[in-house]
């Protein structure tokens, strides 16, 4: 059910970011940091589709790769 799903996400995120603790800093300069850690679990994502294609940077124009890209 949905109730038990929500909770072991949420859990699963809490022992992520608890498995570091800042000292010192300011509220803001630790939010930033789990702002940062949290980004971290969820990047680098493969960036091709299956065929190698991926979009250019700044552009309309579609590149190709042999191994993987990420972002």
């Amino acid at each position: 059910d949905f109730a038990r799903v929500q909770q072991e996400a949420h859990d699963v995120w809490a022992k992520t970011l608890n498995s570091i603790t800042v000292e010192g800093g300011t509220d803001e300069q630790r939010r930033v940091f789990y702002t940062a850690l949290y980004h971290s679990q969820l990047h680098p994502n493969v960036l091709q589709d299956v065929n190698g294609e991926y979009p250019r940077m700044e552009g309309d124009e579609t590149m190709k790769t042999t191994g993987n890209r990420y972002t």
